[in-house]
């Protein structure tokens, strides 16, 4: 059987696997497939299958099909995006993702804890997230699964058993130490004991935890809403977090017996191994962080200054260059693409001559790789054109974790092998994931469109110098030719003006209307003009008369001069100036849009101006995001310390330990940028979601250490003892909070994937600075305590006290 295209596509398509098909096939003057020529036709199909999609679309792939109207062979290209490929590895990444962030989260809590204890703990894990789902399909949320809120629960892994790990290390320290183990009752007095004593602490370390994330939902734009949408989904998480650990978790814990020795050869042998890890622990606390913190304590004023040293040097490594800024990460995918625009007027045999070229380059840098690699990198090429000047060359490359060169080296030789194009206004080439914009966008403003375009070539030029700055273009729309005229000193003195000229030529080519003509039910227009072999020469229009006022008609050539030029096929206007943008890429392994710009601002904006007085500079493109973006991210960490400091204020009863608390953020953010220098990442704007959401998570082990110092000092002992011995006491907890944290989110730190990238600075933030605040709270927290007491404190307990022995004294008492 032959069939042509279309009866192909028809049988095809109309397999019993079909559910639903929407296709349309475009006649292409300037459309080209990666086999066919310039008369084929392409066509996009939109497809619902309920199975078997990988048979159907082998078939379409490889199916020969017979032109019956010119008996040519050809060989129809589908180029499909089906569930199994792109959708289905990211979802493969979640659920990897997941269970190695439980096995991890569960690891380090069995070697510290009890393993029934730890099992229990780490539980809360799924009963949270599946909690969280609940609230997903309120109509007032109406969230969905999808990638971004998936994410949202790979992040929130280890932050969910934070307060369980505070309660659970809490019941296991009381049963540890119970006096009467074999007591009936000893188990639950001991959980109780264990719940009493931090659920305050742990359940307003979670709150903090929820007002940190709560900003992220309120940052506006396209990162704004991926954003806002992982924060809800972590905050619902930490809503079930806080049930399951205060109302269920207690019951469970309550029937483990820490005192219950092995009673088999596994069980025995983990219980060895886990007694080293302890004891190893209790080492560490004895030996190590206690004499240590002592010592600090009595050199307190030169440990909070090698800790301010610290916050200063680690913070000019951003100021100093070493760590670099970039508003958004160049995350690269596995598609690229080449858009060439060439100027009007061309025919189309050259966009056809060249966007083969496009292909054929990519093609080569293909074998190239392949020499080199072994590794064919380039699966489908596509080309297309939507006009007689636009083509776009499209390209599937093979996944990013199985071949050595990455995205970003493929389309910069790609660039380099198509060199420059004849005729060409703009030929860019991408292969970014992530919102579209340019590393570089400056406006130019000017009344006179000669110095606006002069000035728009002159900055074009001096871009395109700076290192790692391509793809260089403006917004000049190039029109058709056009033929322009003016009054000359002989039609002014006979009284035309411009408007009269373009009227007598718009009535001669154009025509006026005489009269209308009924015909049957329609009504046709006489129009007078003349003829249509007339209207196509230049020379009617310089041969033709135009009447003066008083009749007398004079040839066009007198009253007028005519010029030949261009016409623009789209003017921008601001403020009733003409603009023009220039834009170009930059590659941010060698620089950043910001950089860029900084340059251009002090090495050649000056002369820009002086030459071009009347053209206005005005930054646009990334730069303009950026600071929407980080006037956003401010207002939300304002709002988020607002937030934090109302909500420790109310469990400590102060208006001042929150200060305290609150000491650890700067350091925390401190640990985010060293985690970034130590991953060998730049800054970005997502970095800084990472930091708004890090600014609650630290603070929750200063809240459980201050709150213990307080019970101590209550029952009436010194300020410094109560913290010699608080810090040991919650040592275990607040290492295990920190590790479960940081854990959690190794898997996302070591995955090479595209989809894991755009996580990847927030995952850097939270997991690197909640372990470099630890360090800081198990130290600086103390200190601060100590000094402040002896210093502030002590002054107001001495004023308050002559202020009360002045009022109590005889010589005040008159009667």
């Amino acid at each position: 059987m032959v069939y042509n295209v279309e009866e192909a596509l028809q049988v095809a398509f109309h397999a019993p696997l079909v559910a639903a098909l929407a296709m349309f096939a475009y006649p292409l003057d300037g459309v080209a497939s990666a086999t066919a020529r310039p008369e084929a036709i392409t066509l996009f199909a939109k497809v619902r299958i309920k199975d078997g999609a990988k048979d159907l679309s082998q078939g379409l792939l490889n199916h020969p099909i017979q032109d019956g109207r010119n008996a040519q062979r050809t060989l129809l290209s589908v180029w499909l995006r089906y569930p199994d490929s792109s959708d289905r590895s990211r979802l493969s990444l979640l659920i990897k993702n997941g269970i190695q962030g439980v096995a991890l989260v569960l690891l380090s809590l069995s070697l510290f804890l009890n393993v029934r204890l730890a099992a229990w703990v780490a539980l809360g894990i799924p009963v949270s997230i599946a909690g969280a789902l609940i609230l997903f399909s309120l109509p007032m949320f109406d969230l969905s699964i999808n990638m971004i809120t998936a994410f949202s629960f790979i992040i929130v892994l280890g932050i969910i058993v934070d307060d369980a790990i505070v309660l659970g290390e809490s019941i296991y320290s009381e049963k540890e130490s119970q006096a009467h183990p074999d007591h009936p009752d000893a188990n639950i007095r001991a959980t109780v004991r264990g719940v009493s004593r931090v659920v305050t602490p742990a359940t307003f370390g979670v709150l903090t935890t929820i007002a940190a994330f709560f900003p992220l939902t309120q940052v506006s734009g396209r990162m704004g809403n991926i954003f806002g949408q992982i924060a809800t989904g972590v905050i619902f998480c930490l809503i079930f977090s806080l049930i399951e650990s205060k109302l269920i978790l207690p019951s469970h814990l309550s029937h483990i017996n820490v005192h219950k020795k092995p009673t088999n050869r596994v069980s025995r042998t983990w219980a060895r191994f886990q007694g080293f890890f302890a004891s190893g622990l209790q080492f560490i606390i004895e030996r190590t962080y206690q004499p240590f913190l002592r010592w600090a304590l009595s050199y307190r004023y030169i440990s909070l200054s090698a800790f301010i040293a610290i916050l200063i040097f680690i913070g000019s490594l951003l100021p100093a260059g070493i760590i670099r800024f970039v508003f958004f990460p160049d995350i690269f995918n596995d598609d690229i693409s080449a858009n060439l625009e060439l100027e009007e007027g061309l025919p189309v045999d050259h966009l056809h001559d060249n966007t083969y070229h496009i292909a054929d380059a990519l093609r080569s840098v293909n074998e190239e790789i392949k020499q080199e690699t072994g590794q064919e990198v380039v699966r489908h090429i596509q080309i297309a054109a939507s006009t007689n000047t636009k083509s776009t060359v499209s390209a599937n490359l093979t996944s990013s974790e199985d071949r050595e060169i990455d995205t970003g080296e493929i389309v910069n030789r790609w660039r380099k092998k198509v060199r420059s194009i004849t005729g060409a206004k703009a030929l860019t080439f991408s292969g970014k994931a992530g919102p579209p914009s340019q590393g570089l966008s400056i406006q130019l403003e000017s009344k006179s469109l000669e110095d606006l375009r002069a000035a728009a070539n002159s900055l074009k030029e001096a871009a395109a110098a700076y290192p790692g700055v391509f793809d260089v273009k403006d917004g000049f729309s190039s029109g058709r030719p056009e033929i322009q005229f003016d009054l000359t000193p002989a039609g002014q003195a006979s009284g035309f003006s411009r408007r009269d000229l373009a009227s007598a030529v718009r009535s001669a080519f154009y025509g006026n209307e005489a009269q209308r003509i009924q015909r049957g039910r329609d009504e046709v227009k006489a129009m007078v003009r003349y003829p249509s072999e007339d209207r196509t020469k230049i020379d009617t229009l310089r041969d033709m008369r135009i009447r003066s006022a008083d009749g007398t008609a004079i040839p066009f050539s007198i009253v007028a001069e005519t010029d030949f030029g261009e016409s623009l096929a789209e003017i921008d206007r601001a403020d009733y100036n003409r603009i023009v943008s220039i834009t170009a890429e930059v590659d941010k392994s060698i620089s950043s849009g910001d950089e860029v710009l900084a340059r251009l601002e002090s090495e050649y904006f000056p002369a820009l101006r002086a030459e071009f007085p009347e053209v206005t500079i005005a930054l646009r493109g990334e730069a303009e995001q950026r600071g929407k973006s980080i006037a956003s991210l401010k207002n939300g960490l304002l709002l988020s310390v607002l937030l934090i400091y109302i909500l420790l204020a109310i469990p400590l009863k102060s208006y001042v330990k929150p200060l305290f608390i609150m000491s650890v953020i700067p350091f925390g953010i401190i640990g985010a940028l060293m985690g970034h220098y130590i991953v060998g990442i730049s800054v970005s704007i997502l970095s800084l979601f990472g930091v708004l959401a890090l600014s609650g998570i630290v603070v929750n082990d200063s809240l459980v250490l201050i709150h213990r110092v307080g019970e101590l000092v209550a029952k009436g002992k010194p300020l410094r003892e109560a913290v010699l011995i608080a810090g040991p006491q919650r040592f275990r907890a607040i290492l295990l909070t920190t590790l479960t944290t940081f854990i959690g989110l190794v898997p996302i730190l070591i995955e090479p994937s595209v989809q894991a990238q755009f996580l990847k600075p927030m995952a850097v933030s939270v997991g690197f600075g909640v372990l470099f605040a630890t360090l800081i709270t198990l130290v600086l927290i103390p200190l601060v305590l100590v000094i402040v007491d002896e210093t502030v404190a002590s002054s107001f307990r001495y004023y308050k006290n002559l202020i009360n022995g002045s009022s109590n004294s005889p010589s005040h008492s008159k009667t």
